[in-house]
């Protein structure tokens, strides 16, 4: 499971999606609300950007943990 706020986050940052996309991205995807955050599944992360693009969210989101 992903924050959303990191996904949009790794979108506009590292891939450069614009503000249409990123909302294309917003409206397309499932998530489930978990207090204040809106979780987001890998799986439905990857059938948008496929699965290098998962991959290399992961590692970003491990590398962020790890500082």
């Amino acid at each position: 499971m992903f924050k959303l706020s990191g996904v949009i986050g790794y979108l506009k940052n590292v891939l450069n999606y614009t503000y249409p996309q990123v909302l294309e991205f917003i409206n397309t995807i499932p998530g489930e609300c978990q207090g204040d955050d809106v979780m987001l599944k890998g799986s439905d992360i990857e059938k948008l950007l496929g699965v290098d693009e998962l991959r290399k969210l992961e590692c970003e989101v491990y590398r962020t943990l790890n500082l």
